[in-house]
């Protein structure tokens, strides 16, 4: 589902259209089947998460959708999150896991603009954070692996050690640490 300005949410289509299957398949092997939030866009997080109003609309709705079809809980993928709402963000987190069984934050390899409070805060406001690794290279950069074991020359200095050294170096634990990989 997307967020929109105001703490509703759109494209709640498939979900409803999918999650009946996802869970014929999941359940038989104990796979929990989590929603997911987008949000790519500044202007709608920060209408959002400084407002009590409109996180709790959020939050309602998530859990609703959770709640009426049998998920299991809400993965989180807010990017781009500017550094001046680091700490709505980590409210936001903080009052969906009161609400939803289980929450994991998607995770930027690099926190370019410190923006993430990936330490004790939002670790420990959800079940997992889930490390996008990868984009370390694209189309419209320099040249380089996509998803660097290790860093250095030609390439710098971030690679996955990196991200999951930095994520240690800041207070997550490996318990809660998820490095995702690209295919």
């Amino acid at each position: 589902v997307t967020l929109n300005h105001d703490g509703s949410l759109s494209d709640a289509h498939y979900w409803e259209d999918n999650v009946g299957t996802a869970l014929s398949y999941g359940n038989p092997f104990d796979v929990r089947i989590h929603l997911t939030l987008i949000c790519f866009n500044e202007s709608v997080m920060e209408s959002v998460l400084p407002s009590q109003a409109y996180r709790q609309t959020a939050i309602q709705a998530l859990k609703a959708l959770v709640d009426a079809h049998g998920g299991h809980g809400v993965n989180v993928d807010v990017e781009g999150l500017p550094a001046s709402l680091k700490q709505d963000f980590v409210m936001f987190i903080q009052e969906l896991s009161a609400e939803v069984e289980d929450v994991f934050i998607a995770m930027p390899a690099v926190d370019w603009a410190g923006a993430y409070d990936y330490d004790d805060a939002l670790a420990e406001a959800s079940e997992g954070l889930f490390i996008m690794g990868y984009g370390y290279h694209w189309s419209g950069g320099n040249p380089g692996p996509v998803a660097p074991l290790y860093g250095g020359t030609p390439w710098g200095p971030h690679s996955l050690e990196w991200s999951v050294n930095d994520y240690r170096t800041y207070g997550a634990t490996d318990d809660k640490i998820i490095l995702g990989l690209p295919l």
